[in-house]
C-alpha cells in the first residue's frame, strides 16, 4: 500500500487492523492478541480489547 503520503497509508492499514483485530476479539476467535509496536498508536485498541475481556500482550520498544 503505498501513496505519495506514506502517513496516510500508514494511518489507513492501522485503522484496518485495529477494526479486524476488535471484531475478532469480539467474536471470541482469539484467546490473546499480540501486538509489537514501536509506538503508543495501539494503546486504544488495548483498552478496547481488555472492556471485551481479552489478552493482550505488548511487545514494543523505544530506540534513542
Amino acid at each position: 500500500m503505498r501513496r505519495k503520503d506514506q502517513t496516510l497509508a500508514e494511518k489507513g492499514l492501522d485503522v484496518w487492523f485495529a477494526l479486524e483485530t476488535y471484531e475478532m476479539t469480539l467474536l471470541k476467535r482469539y484467546d490473546v492478541t499480540v501486538l509489537v509496536a514501536c509506538d503508543r498508536d495501539y494503546l486504544p485498541l488495548v483498552r478496547k480489547l481488555n472492556a471485551l475481556g481479552g489478552a493482550v500482550m505488548v511487545l514494543g520498544w523505544d530506540f534513542v
